[in-house]
């Protein structure tokens, strides 16, 4: 544990890793706002009907939420 730590301290402290680190989080940010946008022209009712019929989009819609 205490080694985790040590490397965490020096990765923040690192200015390059520090940038990049930020970036992703900031598009996780972005990703998970758009992620709760809907889309126009989309029949919800019609989507979970394909998905409950078809087999392999059910797997999909499983593994992926």
């Amino acid at each position: 544990m205490n080694q985790f730590l040590t490397t965490l301290k020096n990765c923040v402290k690192d200015k390059d890793i520090r940038r990049k680190i930020l970036i992703i989080l900031f598009l996780f940010l972005v990703f998970r706002i758009f992620a709760h946008i809907p889309v126009s022209g989309v029949d919800i009712a019609q989507l979970k009907t394909l998905f409950a019929q078809n087999q392999l989009l059910g797997i999909l819609n499983l593994t992926s939420g």
